[in-house]
């Protein structure tokens, strides 16, 4: 009677311990969703995850893979032993778990977290660093022994029990298991890096799961409060990313966003907003957000013929290849024309201007479409930029005279003045005038500009709100830097400021949170926009007068004096005016 009472009792707790800690649905029990799953959520203490170093001891389970990678930067295998650098990462795996009718039962689907119990994990969120290979996969560490020492469960009470406290078989009061998952990865040489990525035609996964997307590390580094806040940011987003892709319609269905305007959308512009979006996740929210997944699927086979129709004596090829070599070339996807994502890039490049021909090349293209192509794969990269240059910036955006560009930039001057008079004034009283590099910004949607970490946070919220964030980004930047601008005294020293800030800010929360600050809707764009177009609309028309009088044959002299607005006056002489019998 006193066991059947203390089983019935820990029962019901679970499920008193259910309603009080809900963990999410998932539908594979290893690697999707990670949920809070400590109960004394009031202690904050969040460590670094713990890495255990291997020495040249052996202790790692695939050694001779390790050796392989050595092997191939041909080092002898006496080396290989004393100068083996192998990491083994960890992650646990939680479970609330009952017994019924001695019968053990999960009773909810899995989540992971750090040893400690305190930090939530996602597998997939461990990302490598620059230079470093995965040697395995991630595997169960069993029990030194025991009947069930394959499965590697430890059986306790409740979460928050120390591991050493933790039973290897289960006890007729323990409710939760937990067991520890292990890879190992070993660090490799920058030649062997670009090898294998030449050999293996490596695909954007490789990139998406590797810090920085596989970048160098910068120089000088990022603070180690960013190092480990981007880690944690990682595996935080990735879990709420888990919850609600799988609540609508999941990881094989788009998600279902063209319907009513404030419903989905609104959520998963706040999710953009709130989390970001991970890295290996960035494909699918991309291209499910903008539209660029919906047109993928109505023109079934098209990039393939485009790319068909291909060569390279098209127009602009040849500014293209130049292009091409000063695309990432520290990157190995692209350092080399042997490297795999040197022919993605150049295919899509080609299939723009095919498709599109009032668009004209410009140096941005090649950075935005291999920003891409660190993303997703290449038809998604196509039809992503496609709606980049039909649907969220203006068709004149890129054309000859980039129209687009300098309306934005008119239109970025009047929001400046109304928002930050201060700052406009003293820019104004200095003959401080931003555009010049702006205008690189905007067309570049800011890679290059803040680290590849920033830049991608920021087409997150351009996928999900359209061009409006770069006025915003633009605009939270000169906010927070407001005071720092006001001392400089020349265009020299406002550049130097925003050069220097920009390429050291990782973090660029503050600057988002600043930009929304601002009230920018489409109507009020639309009707900026509008009142600026017709003036630089004279204004390229004026230019092509210009370029057409320059172009006449040197036989005929034009003195000319042109105003910034039409109008002045025109006069033609031919070289024999001074002459009486021209005159008469």
């Amino acid at each position: 009677s006193y066991s059947f009472c203390t089983l019935l009792f820990g029962m019901v707790n679970v499920y008193d311990d259910d309603e009080e800690l809900p963990m999410p649905n998932q539908p594979d029990p290893l690697p999707i969703v990670i949920a809070a799953i400590s109960l004394a959520a009031s202690a904050a203490v969040t460590p670094e995850r713990k890495t255990i170093i291997v020495g040249p001891s052996g202790e790692l389970k695939d050694l001779e893979a390790v050796k392989k990678i050595r092997e191939e930067e041909q080092m002898p295998n006496s080396t290989v032993i004393q100068t083996l650098e192998t990491v083994v990462e960890e992650v646990w795996e939680n479970q609330r778990w009952m017994v019924r009718w001695a019968t053990p039962l999960a009773v909810e689907r899995s989540s992971f977290s750090d040893k400690s119990g305190t930090n939530d994990m996602v597998i997939e969120a461990v990302l490598l660093p620059y230079l470093w290979e995965w040697v395995n996969n991630w595997s169960v560490v069993p029990h030194p022994s025991g009947p069930n020492a394959a499965d590697g469960w430890y059986y306790a009470r409740d979460f928050t029990t120390s591991i050493k406290d933790c039973r290897q078989k289960p006890g007729v009061m323990d409710v939760v298991r937990r067991r520890c998952w292990r890879r190992s990865r070993t660090r490799i040489s920058p030649e062997l890096l670009s090898k294998r990525v030449h050999s293996n035609c490596t695909g954007h996964k490789y990139w998406c799961e590797r810090v920085r997307y596989g970048f160098k590390s910068p120089d000088p580094p990022p603070p180690a409060t960013f190092s480990w806040s981007e880690d944690r940011r990682q595996h935080s987003c990735r879990a709420a990313w888990d919850a609600f892709i799988l609540s609508n319609g999941g990881y094989e269905q788009p998600l279902r966003i063209e319907g009513k305007p404030g419903d989905l959308r609104g959520r998963l512009k706040t999710m953009i907003k709130e989390h970001s979006v991970p890295a290996a996740l960035r494909s699918k929210v991309w291209l499910d957000c903008s539209g660029a997944g919906r047109k993928k699927r109505e023109n079934l086979g098209y990039y393939d013929v485009v790319v068909g129709k291909q060569n390279s004596q098209q127009d602009g090829s040849a500014d293209l290849e130049k292009d091409l070599d000063r695309t990432f070339p520290d990157h190995p996807y692209f350092n080399s024309p042997a490297a795999p994502g040197r022919a993605k890039l150049r295919r899509i490049l080609l299939c723009i201007s095919y498709r599109n021909p009032l668009v004209n090349y410009c140096q941005s293209f090649n950075y935005i479409a291999a920003s891409l192509l660190l993303n997703m794969g290449e038809e998604d990269a196509f039809w992503l930029m496609v709606t980049l240059l039909e649907e969220i910036f203006p068709n004149d955006y890129y054309n000859n005279h980039l129209v687009g560009v300098t309306v934005d930039l008119r239109v970025l001057s009047d929001l400046i003045a109304h928002y930050l008079s201060s700052l406009n004034h003293h820019f104004v009283e200095h003959n401080i005038d931003i555009t010049p590099f702006t205008a690189g910004w905007v067309m570049n949607l800011f890679v290059g500009v803040f680290p590849i970490e920033g830049s991608m946070r920021i087409w997150d919220l351009l996928f999900a709100e359209g061009c409006k964030i770069s006025f915003r980004v633009i605009l939270g930047l000169l906010k927070v830097w407001e005071s720092d601008l006001l001392k400089c005294s020349s265009l020299g020293e406002a550049l130097e400021l925003l050069t220097e800030r920009t390429k050291t800010t990782y973090d660029i929360d503050e600057i988002i949170k600043a930009g929304y600050s601002f009230k920018i809707n489409k109507q009020r764009l639309a009707r900026l926009r509008q009142s600026h177009r017709k003036d630089v609309e004279k204004e390229v028309d004026m230019r092509k007068v210009v370029d057409e009088v320059q172009n006449i044959p040197s036989e005929v002299r034009i003195n000319y004096n042109v105003s910034n607005r039409y109008g002045d006056s025109w006069k033609a002489t031919s070289p024999l005016a001074d002459s009486d019998d021209e005159k008469s």
